[in-house]
This record gives structure tokens, C-alpha cells and sequence, in this order.
């Protein structure tokens, strides 16, 4: 009896993902023409230390006060070890409310932002266990909060005197796929919800990324990001060198073993239909709608991908030094063991190379750079830019090198130089 129902469920999935499969989204392709598409990035912005979080605003803007100290002038002193932190109104709000969870335990206090110490409200047994992530819904005007245990809890803000909200589809959780995390000894790291708030996407500790109906809590779609997933598709069908697969197996452990995994997150395109998040392979573009992997960016870097921020639409820059320079879309990264991010515009990759003399033999030596520099580089000078013959570049930047020297055991010379 027990094969059979095994049987069945396995010809159910079956027959579910060849109906995914199967499945057609109606302008994919101007939807995917309205998201970066370079296999590479184009440039690089460093920082003083570890970057933790990064957004993009409709507007790029530069001011002369350092962001630590406009964040000093809004600090409150707390009477606990705050824990995760989210605004939680909407624009026109009479009350800038935030919800902060007590570190060690599953309290939460909401506070006026602008107001006093004393919370305005105190959810005391919401939660058992510390929170993971706090997210607000917009759309609905919801509040998602997720602990370690797995559990995931629906409420709302002053507006709705932080009730249970009406707009859900559900009123038990037992009605929902909601128990998803707890039942599979997991929890959310992160939590993201499209523009119309109708659907939520989550990226677990198990590596895990799944979508959810938001206003049912019913489960949509399950993507395995596991290790194991990635070997095995590796033993199927080769996806990387050997070499260079050991190599980002190797990073993968250690992001694990540093709790770096907790800083990856998840985002939606502006249509909903497409999510994005950092693995080991690359930037994946997945179309929630047809269960598809539709784009993988920046695989061939030899960077881990941990946070992502995307922009669409058109950003003006004004300085008074400078032209006006309208953007297109934008795709907003940083990436694990370096303090720095990169943006790509989908237009065009491009490679720093950095000039050096070599007294001893007399000869000038190029240094192609593909990865973001360390800051001593930064006092050697730019002086130009890969723009044809891409596939040389890549070829130079899979030879093997001295691990010690990060030098190519072979040589690379340049035969002949034509200057226009």
C-alpha cells in the first residue's frame, strides 16, 4: 500500500511539473528585455569594511554627511537588546511606527518613530523563539514576522489596532502551507513580497526558496539551492570546470560556517512574475509562473553573490559638475569577503586594466583585473578598457595560476600591438 501511494505522488509531481513546465507567460520576452541581462558586471563602488545591507531609491543621491551619523540623530535607547527592525506604516500615516524584536526572545515592540521610548504596543507571546525577519506588505498593509522555529505569524499595524488582518484568505493557519518551515526544522532569512502583494517569496536555512500565495498562505513553488542539489546536478550534467566547481563548493561551506548565509536574500522584478537571488552559479532569474530558471547572470565571475537591490525604471543623477545622466535599469549587488558592491546595467561588461612596470626585464606588464581590488591597487591609474575580444579576456582568466603567486604557470605575451 505504501508503494502505491509513493507511486502516485511521484506521477503527481510528475504530472505537476511537466503542466509547470508546459506553462506559458505572456510577454516574457519584453518582460526580460526590462531586466539585466550581461553575463558579467560593469562596475565596482569599494567600501571601508564588510558591507551588510544594500537598496536602491528612485533617486541616486550624494550628501556630504556621513550615513552613520544621520542614523545617530534617530537613535533611541532601548531597555533591551533589540533583535530584527522594519518600518511598519505606509506613506501618509500620521504615526512613523517601527517594530523591533527583543534579541533573545519572540517579544516585539512598536514604537513611534519619532516619538518616545515607551512602545505603543507589545505582541508578548506572538512568538517563542527570536525572530528571523520582520516584513511589512505594503499592498495589504500586513505585517509577516518569522522566528527561528519556523514559524510565520500574520498581523497588522496601529492603523488596524494590530489585529489579525480581515484581508487574508484564511483564518486557521492549519488551512494554509504556512507550517512549511517548522514541519521541514527550518526558518526564513528572508522575506520579500512582489508589487501587488499577492505573492511572498522566502529563502530558508535549508537553502531552500519558496513562494507563497500571499493572501491564501498556500505554497506556489519549492526551488532546491541546496549543496546536494548542486552536486548532483554537477555528476549529471557539468555546469562548471571540476576545478572551479571544488573552488565555490569550498566558499559555499564557508559562508555556512560563518552564518553568511543569513545576509542572502530574495527579491521580485516590478511585474511579480520573476524573482531573483545570488547562488552559487550566478545571479538566477526564475519565472515563478512557468517554474523556469529563464537567466543566469554574472556565471562566469568567480564571486559569490550574497545580496541583491534592483532598479527599474529611469534614475537622474544631478550634480553641479556634471551633466545630467539618465540610467537604465539597474541591478545592485555585494558579495561575500569583499566591501564592495557592483552594479550591472545589462549593456555592457567592462575590465579594468592596470598598468605596471617590470624594471628587471624592461617590458611593460598588463593586469587585467576581473574581480573587485584589494585598496592597495588604488593608487596605480586606469588606462583602459576591454571593449572587443571578450573571449580572449575569459580565456586569460581560466588559466591555472600559482596559488601562492596567483600568477599563470604559463606565460601570456601579447604579439602584436596596433594603435588607432
Amino acid at each position: 500500500m505504501t508503494s502505491f501511494y509513493s507511486l502516485v505522488q511521484t506521477e503527481m509531481r510528475l504530472l505537476m511539473d511537466h503542466m509547470c513546465s508546459a506553462a506559458v507567460l505572456e510577454y516574457e520576452r519584453l518582460y526580460l528585455d526590462n531586466l539585466p541581462s550581461a553575463s558579467m558586471y560593469e562596475r565596482s563602488y569599494m567600501h571601508r569594511d564588510v558591507i551588510t545591507h544594500i537598496v536602491c531609491t528612485p533617486t541616486l543621491i550624494n550628501t556630504p554627511e556621513p550615513a552613520n551619523q544621520a542614523l545617530t540623530r534617530h537613535t533611541r535607547n532601548f531597555h533591551f537588546h533589540p533583535g530584527q527592525c522594519e518600518w511598519i506604516y505606509n506613506p501618509g500615516d500620521a504615526i512613523s511606527t517601527v517594530a523591533c524584536s527583543e534579541k533573545s526572545t519572540g517579544k516585539i515592540f512598536v514604537y513611534n518613530g519619532r516619538g518616545s521610548n515607551q512602545p505603543l504596543h507589545t505582541f508578548e507571546k506572538m512568538h517563542t523563539a527570536p525572530l528571523s525577519r520582520i516584513r511589512l506588505n505594503p499592498k495589504y498593509r500586513v505585517i509577516v514576522s518569522a522566528d527561528k522555529t519556523g514559524m510565520l505569524e500574520y498581523w497588522t499595524g496601529l492603523p488596524s489596532e494590530f489585529k489579525f488582518p480581515r484581508q487574508v484568505e484564511w483564518e486557521f493557519k492549519t488551512d494554509t502551507d504556512l507550517y512549511e518551515f517548522a514541519k521541514c526544522r527550518t526558518y526564513p532569512t528572508s522575506l520579500a513580497f512582489s508589487q501587488d502583494g499577492k505573492k511572498m517569496a522566502t529563502i530558508a536555512t535549508d537553502r531552500k526558496v519558496r513562494i507563497f500565495r500571499f493572501l491564501t498562505g498556500k505554497l506556489m513553488r519549492v526551488f532546491d539551492e541546496s549543496l546536494t542539489m548542486f552536486t548532483e546536478l554537477q555528476q549529471m550534467r557539468q555546469q562548471l570546470p571540476d576545478m572551479e566547481f571544488g573552488r565555490r563548493m569550498a566558499v559555499e561551506r564557508e559562508l555556512e560556517k560563518v552564518d553568511g548565509i543569513r545576509l542572502t536574500n530574495i527579491i521580485f522584478d516590478e511585474t511579480g512574475h520573476f524573482v531573483l537571488y545570488g547562488t552559487m552559479l550566478g545571479i538566477k532569474v526564475i519565472n515563478v509562473e512557468t517554474n523556469r530558471c529563464v537567466r543566469i547572470l554574472g556565471k562566469q565571475e568567480n564571486i559569490r553573490v550574497v545580496q541583491l537591490s534592483l532598479f527599474q525604471g529611469v534614475a537622474k543623477q544631478h550634480h553641479k559638475h556634471h551633466r545630467q545622466i539618465d540610467y537604465p535599469f539597474f541591478l545592485f549587488f555585494f558579495f561575500y569577503k569583499y566591501s564592495s558592491f557592483i552594479n550591472d546595467s545589462s549593456f555592457r561588461s567592462v575590465f579594468y586594466i592596470w598598468p605596471t612596470t617590470t624594471v628587471e626585464s624592461i617590458k611593460l606588464t598588463f593586469f587585467l583585473i576581473f574581480s573587485p581590488i584589494s585598496p592597495g591597487w588604488t593608487t596605480s591609474t586606469v588606462f583602459g578598457r576591454t571593449t572587443k575580444g571578450m573571449e580572449v579576456v575569459q580565456r586569460i582568466s581560466n588559466l591555472k595560476v600559482n596559488p601562492k603567486t596567483d600568477k599563470p604557470y604559463e606565460d601570456i605575451s601579447i604579439i602584436n600591438i596596433i594603435v588607432k
